[in-house]
């Protein structure tokens, strides 16, 4: 999306790049871009102080110059960001959603349209070349939410939604791929992408799959990640053109 994430481009921005996750978890997803991304500025927003310290304690997360943690509501947050316009925040390259309510489900004020988020979306909390991608569980039907973010995110060019499947474990006896085993697919995350070049906004699915491993690829060995980037990008990859999602939607809601 042309924003500056491998080192060589980070050195020539004159803005880090800046992402809101919303949902701390263990942090490990915020700190492996503050870490790993030099020109990178991590926020990221918690309701839950207990998981906060949780994380610090039990899993070794720690606060660095380039990630901060905030105490509230991420729908909350992002409207104050929005309202601040641009200022030390400013606006953001991509926001990430990985929050749950005790029943295990992506709060609706985080990706239904009219709500919370999708507002701010669509005024002005994301870059014009961004990315806003949401991990949901896997029995959720995606049409809805990329619907929303697509709509709230129109004005800001071509865009694109997809979605992948998280990795889960490879022993089939294992418990935890039962717990989150549906129809044979893991966790999906549902991305949009706004401000594309057309090659990526309208061109075939195979044109984006091999230009997220070509990323994917750099990305992994300018960090020295680990895993196997180009698998992780593109794995069950699917498309969800505009006009089907939101086809799909009318008839969710009839």
């Amino acid at each position: 999306m042309g924003a500056p994430v491998l080192p060589r481009k980070a050195m020539k921005a004159k803005e880090p790049l800046r992402i809101l996750c919303i949902g701390l978890g263990g942090g490990t997803v915020p700190s492996f871009y503050a870490e790993s991304l030099p020109h990178c500025q991590v926020d990221v927003v918690e309701l839950e102080p207990a998981v906060v310290h949780a994380a610090k304690e039990g899993m070794g997360f720690r606060e660095w110059p380039n990630l901060r943690v905030f105490l509230e509501d991420g729908v909350t947050f992002a409207q104050r960001k929005v309202q601040e316009g641009a200022t030390d925040v400013g606006v953001y390259d991509a926001v990430l959603v990985d929050a749950y309510d005790p029943d295990g489900n992506v709060p609706e004020a985080l990706w239904n349209r009219g709500e919370g988020l999708v507002e701010a979306l669509s005024d002005g909390l994301l870059r014009r070349c961004g990315v806003v991608a949401t991990n949901f569980l896997p029995h959720v039907d995606l049409a809805a939410p990329l619907a929303a973010y697509s709509g709230a995110l129109s004005s800001h060019g071509s865009g694109r939604s997809f979605s992948i499947q998280v990795n889960k474990p490879v022993d089939p006896e294992n418990d935890l791929e039962k717990i989150f085993d549906v129809e044979g697919t893991g966790n999906r995350i549902a991305v949009h992408i706004c401000g594309a070049p057309p090659e990526l906004a309208d061109g075939p699915l195979p044109v984006l799959e091999d230009r997220l491993k070509q990323e994917a690829k750099k990305v992994g060995m300018a960090t020295g990640c680990v895993w196997d980037m180009p698998d992780l990008a593109c794995r069950g990859l699917r498309d969800w053109p505009a006009v089907q999602a939101a086809d799909e939607v009318k008839i969710f809601s009839m």
